[in-house]
């Protein structure tokens, strides 16, 4: 369990620098082990609209509200989880992301 939780961390902590090392993102609160709280620079609607594209495209965010503002949610805490599941999850996030700032 302890090995689970530490490569769970780990991961959380590896998306959370790609988040970071993105201009058009921010994480909007301390990651608590697994779970990376982030959004798109912008307004709620903007990151309501990013949870939807994302969704279609088979992933499963959740998001929340914290101090008022819209924020996705990315656990990083299923023990099948690698590195390269985190890496495709990212570039599917900042493809939709980009296609919304275009209005594509």
């Amino acid at each position: 369990l302890q090995q689970l939780t530490r490569a769970g961390v780990r991961l959380a902590e590896s998306f959370e620098k790609k988040v970071e090392a993105d201009d058009r993102f921010e994480i909007f609160a301390p990651r608590p082990l697994a779970l990376v709280c982030f959004r798109l620079r912008g307004s709620d609607e903007l990151n309501e609209k990013l949870l939807e594209e994302v969704n279609k495209e088979g992933m499963f965010l959740i998001s929340t509200k914290l101090s008022g503002n819209t924020v996705l949610r990315f656990s990083t805490g299923v023990p099948r989880t690698t590195e390269a599941h985190i890496d495709r999850a990212w570039e599917k996030i900042q493809a939709c992301a980009a296609r919304l700032l275009t209005g594509q």
